[in-house]
């Protein structure tokens, strides 16, 4: 009885491929998150290997990136908005402090690298879901 009145979502084929194209970001999302927990709980080896070893700059970017990773990976995995706005300031931040303060945080250009091929990624995906919408919205008009 429950299940006759509750509505049906009947989605696409466009819309289950987003959905199932947004999870590659999450996955990714979801390991970077992993590598921050490892980092702060001295799972990693390396001069600093555990957080109170940390300098007091990689403490608040591993403490915020362990934070906003894995709830990002929710929210993309999800095909939510505020996952991806999670994700793109992540990335953000995270990319800012590789690229500009390198003396500091180091070299790890893989993941700036891999950022942005999933940023053009999702660039590319907009585009042709706008694309779409422009031609499910047209109509034509008789006078």
């Amino acid at each position: 009885m429950l299940k006759e009145n509750l509505p049906r979502l009947h989605l696409t084929v466009k819309d289950k491929t987003i959905m199932s194209l947004m999870m590659i970001p999450a996955l990714f999302c979801l390991c970077l998150g992993v590598y921050y927990w490892i980092r702060l709980i001295g799972v990693f080896p390396g001069p600093a290997w555990r957080f109170d070893l940390m300098p007091w700059y990689w403490r608040v970017m591993a403490c915020s990136l362990a934070v906003i990773y894995p709830i990002a990976a929710c929210g993309l995995w999800t095909a939510s908005r505020w996952g991806i706005i999670l994700w793109l300031s992540g990335a953000f931040y995270e990319s800012c402090a590789y690229i500009f303060y390198s003396a500091s945080f180091g070299h790890n250009f893989w993941i700036i690298f891999l950022h942005s091929i999933f940023l053009g990624f999702y660039a590319i995906l907009c585009y042709w879901l706008r694309l779409n919408k422009k031609q499910d919205n047209q109509a034509a008009v008789e006078y």
